[in-house]
């Protein structure tokens, strides 16, 4: 238990004095070319490193999310249009499916079919937490609950929206493209900046969606 309060009061030590340094910078640059100039370089560069952040912690919950709900329906998908197409299925397993090829148009429709039954899915369940998310966050009559429900309201169709896209992707390349499916499935950091990617993507049409009702109610009231 020590071991671990230990390496966490180092890591908190670090951002500490990563910070620290910032400042420092920051102090140099606003003497060296003005205080205005400084002020709005380092709110825009503070803005990048929080834009940056937000990305890479959506695109670790996105991945945990795909990982535990999404990947099996994706596998799912492809085990329904085996059964329809008349392909037999080996084995079912959490990521992945065996069965016995046919090298034909069948296997061709039932490898878009993965991706494409998964977007299917993520779209019916992004419609419906949009519903029940917006009668929550309406019904919410304290501020502070308002503002906990619609920022998760927002976290949530990111991530659904990410991982929507990132089916398509998967499902027309699966279908059109199977060895070069494969080679990206097994290069996890390539797969991870492409993930990251849509969730950017996802993140800024969120961003510009956002309603001015939700704005009133994420800012603080000063």
């Amino acid at each position: 238990m020590l071991y671990y309060v230990e390496k966490a009061g180092g890591l908190l030590l670090f951002f500490y004095k990563f910070w620290y340094d910032i400042e420092e910078v920051y102090r140099l640059g606003r003497f060296i070319i003005g205080d205005v100039a400084a002020k709005m370089r380092w709110q825009r560069f503070k803005f990048a490193i929080i834009m940056i952040l937000l990305i890479v912690f959506l695109s670790l919950l996105g991945l945990a999310f795909d990982y535990l709900i999404v990947s099996p329906l994706h596998e799912y998908g492809h085990a329904l249009f085996c059964v329809a197409l008349g392909i037999q299925v080996k084995r079912i397993e959490w990521g992945q499916i065996q069965y016995i090829s046919t090298n034909d148009w069948r296997e061709n429709v039932m490898l878009y079919a993965g991706g494409l039954c998964a977007a299917f899915a993520l779209f019916l369940l992004y419609v419906f937490l949009n519903i029940i998310l917006n009668s929550i966050s309406k019904q919410a009559l304290q501020q502070k609950f308002k503002r906990i429900f619609t920022a998760t309201k927002f976290v949530i169709k990111t991530i659904v929206g990410a991982n929507l896209m990132a089916q398509l992707a998967a499902g027309i390349l699966e279908g059109s493209n199977p060895s070069l499916y494969q080679a990206l499935s097994k290069n996890p950091p390539l797969l991870l900046i492409i993930y990251m990617t849509f969730t950017a993507i996802s993140l800024t049409i969120h961003v510009k969606r956002i309603s001015r009702v939700d704005i009133a109610v994420l800012l603080p009231k000063t």
